[in-house]
């Protein structure tokens, strides 16, 4: 398949961050087995929605596309509850629908302004006067909201005007389902809201394409959505003077010398004391995006050195081995029973976790009561969020003994 220069998928970063897209022009696109994983989820969830009676069970093949590409892939045990939850949650939030389409590939050239550009929504449904999109994801690292989402935003525009031909529209709900993290985020806008937010859409697109012709930069706003996944955050320099200066507001002392001597950063970090908090505030909320510029840095400079480049003061050694494994446990396994070893040395035998027992009982509820009461777990450490996380406060009259453990 293949993609719009100004995919919705990445107009969180697009928007805000006009520049990444010149800056990240000529850097090819990659791939991760969690986005194979993905596209996979996606496509069987297709598959279930399109045919209402197919049952879907593990060890099920799919013959799907993946760029173009035709794959056969079986469904593995534990895609098939996170996928049926989100396909009965799109059913049951779609029922009735006088128009529902699936994996729908939306023209979006209109509503940027830009030609030959495009997206494909996972669910556009028409109820009454209320358009639906809906947008499964499928990984489990980050929760992800509805609330001012770039990418449903413009599937939701794609898909207006021919929904209005078809109905009386005049609010539009989009809704995000991300199953194995147990999440689904909300949002509802009037058609009058959405259009606000096309127009600014058409002007990030505009400066884009001005820029791209003209062989000039664009605005670069570093921030911790659109760096997250941008591609060329290893080598930008507003996020890398973002995350500087976030950096040495704080250690001024430093010596500008290269060569920073041991006692030179303990002498540093002694500093860090010192940071009031209404400073410390700041730096919190920008510290996984110090983060993730310190890590892109790292994979730039490796596949640099990987290609051959010379870094002045850098090279690639040989990194420790992996753990030994064997290369055909069945072979082994043969030639350490005509060794006549027994079963107690040759296997390393562990109890089923409980999340294993869970499943293994779930069709006896009497059986995995009998369990329940054996299970433990570690007390929960405290950590730092946003203030606007839902989780309440910890109670800080508790005796601070009941956390010396953690620390």
């Amino acid at each position: 398949m293949s993609h719009a220069l100004l995919a919705p998928s990445s107009a969180h970063r697009w928007i805000e961050c006009p520049g990444s897209v010149v800056l990240s022009k000529d850097i090819p696109e990659t791939t991760s087995e969690y986005a194979e994983e993905g596209t996979f989820a996606h496509a069987v969830a297709a598959h279930c929605l399109n045919n209402p009676d197919f049952e879907l069970s593990a060890g099920f093949v799919l013959t799907y596309e993946d760029n173009g590409v035709e794959i056969n892939r079986s469904v593995p045990e534990d895609m098939v509850e996170p996928v049926l939850t989100y396909v009965n949650t799109v059913r049951y939030m779609t029922d009735g629908a006088t128009d529902i389409q699936f994996e729908q590939r939306i023209d979006l050239s209109d509503v940027l302004g830009i030609p030959e550009q495009f997206g494909t929504s996972d669910v556009i449904a028409i109820l009454k006067n209320e358009l639906q999109i809906h947008d499964l994801k499928y990984g489990k690292g980050v929760k992800v909201f509805a609330d001012k989402n770039w990418q449903l935003i413009l599937y939701a525009l794609g898909a207006l005007e021919e929904a209005l031909l078809i109905a009386d529209i005049d609010r539009v709900r989009l809704v995000i389902h991300q199953p194995r993290l147990n999440h689904s985020s909300e949002a509802v806008y009037t058609v009058e809201e959405l259009r606000e937010f096309g127009e600014e859409a058409k002007l990030a697109a505009k400066t884009i394409m001005v820029a791209l012709e003209n062989g000039c930069g664009a605005e670069l706003n570093p921030g911790e959505k659109q760096c997250c996944f941008c591609p060329a955050k290893g080598q930008c320099e507003a996020l890398q003077n973002f995350a500087l200066t976030q950096v040495i507001e704080e250690f001024e002392f430093l010596p500008p010398e290269a060569d920073l001597l041991k006692e030179d950063l303990e002498s540093s970090i002694s500093g860090v004391p010192q940071i009031d908090n209404s400073r410390l505030s700041v730096l919190l909320g920008n510290l996984d995006l110090i983060s993730k510029w310190v890590s892109a840095v790292r994979e730039l400079a490796m596949s640099k050195l990987l290609a051959g480049e010379a870094i002045t003061g850098w090279k690639l050694v040989e990194g420790k081995a992996g753990n030994r494994k064997w290369a055909d446990a069945v072979k082994v396994e043969e030639i350490m029973k005509s060794m006549r070893l027994k079963k107690e040395e040759m296997y390393d035998f562990k109890i089923i976790s409980p999340t294993t027992a869970e499943k293994l009982l779930k069709g006896s509820k009497r059986k995995w009561n009998r369990l329940q009461p054996e299970i433990i777990r570690s007390a929960p450490a405290p950590i730092i969020v946003p203030e606007s996380d839902k989780r309440p406060a910890l109670d800080l009259t508790a005796k601070a003994e009941e956390f010396e453990d953690l620390i």
